[in-house]
C-alpha cells in the first residue's frame, strides 16, 4: 500500500470503528481538570490496529469486552492520545467523512491544550482555558449526535 492508501485506510478504520473524544481526566487529584484528545479504534482483527500503532503510536489491548462475550472472537483496541492523536487526524483528515467534523473540532481543541498541566497562566487564564475545553467536550459530544435520523 501506498502511504496514501495506508492514510485512507485508516481514516476508513477510524469512521467505522473508531471514536474521536475528549477525555476528563477523573483520576486527577490536584485542583485543576486535565482534558486530553483520544482516537480509539477497535476490531476483531489486530492487524490493522498494529498499522496505526506502527505508524502513529499508541497503546494496544485486549478490550474487556472480549471477557464477558463466550463464544465470541477478542476484540482488540488501540487508544492513541495527546499529540500523537493530533498527528493522526490531521494526516488522515482528508480522507474522514462520518467524522471529519469531530475531527476538525477535535484539531482546534488541541490548541488550547497546555503542558505542564494546566498550570501555566493566571488564575484567570488557567480558568478561561478550562471553560474553553470543557465547551469543546460537549460540542463534540453534540456532533455525535446522529442527525441522519432527525
Amino acid at each position: 500500500m501506498t502511504d496514501k492508501e495506508q492514510l485512507a485506510y485508516i481514516a476508513g478504520l477510524v469512521d467505522g470503528e473508531g471514536s474521536i473524544c475528549i477525555h476528563r481526566d477523573a483520576s486527577n487529584k490536584k485542583r485543576y481538570v486535565k482534558y486530553n484528545l483520544l482516537v480509539n479504534v477497535s476490531n476483531t482483527d489486530p492487524r490493522p490496529l498494529r498499522l496505526i500503532q506502527g505508524l502513529f503510536g499508541g497503546s494496544f489491548f485486549l478490550t474487556n469486552r472480549t471477557v464477558s462475550r463466550e463464544g465470541k472472537l477478542p476484540c482488540w483496541g488501540i487508544n492513541v492520545s495527546g499529540p500523537k492523536a493530533e498527528n493522526l487526524l490531521r494526516k488522515i483528515l482528508p480522507y474522514l467523512i462520518i467524522k471529519k467534523e469531530q475531527a476538525v473540532l477535535a484539531l482546534e481543541f488541541r490548541k488550547y491544550q497546555t503542558w505542564g498541566g494546566g498550570a501555566k497562566g493566571t488564575k484567570s487564564e488557567r480558568k478561561l482555558r478550562c471553560l474553553k475545553k470543557q465547551s469543546f467536550k460537549k460540542d463534540l459530544t453534540e456532533i455525535k449526535r446522529p442527525t441522519y435520523l432527525m
